[in-house]
């Protein structure tokens, strides 16, 4: 049987370890610390995350965007 400590450890590195907001320590007595860094600040996860709205896989392909511009002389032409 798993202590608490254990326990709350594993769920935390099992929802957080695949999340690309991660900042990750871990300790050589086996503790982590869990810090999340969504939004550009630091901040410690200090429960056990089940579900996370702000959760983004590291493992996902990156989005790509196009970012186009039309030339003036066109947009006044009208072509």
């Amino acid at each position: 049987m798993k202590s608490r400590g254990v326990l709350a450890a594993s769920v935390i590195a099992a929802l957080c370890a695949g999340c690309a907001f991660v900042h990750m320590q871990y300790g050589a007595t086996g503790r982590n610390a869990v810090f999340c860094t969504f939004g550009g600040g630091v901040r410690p996860v200090t429960i056990d995350v089940l579900y996370c709205t702000d959760f983004r896989s590291r493992y996902a392909p990156i989005r790509t965007t196009r970012t186009g511009f039309v030339p003036v002389n066109r947009i006044e032409a009208g072509t």
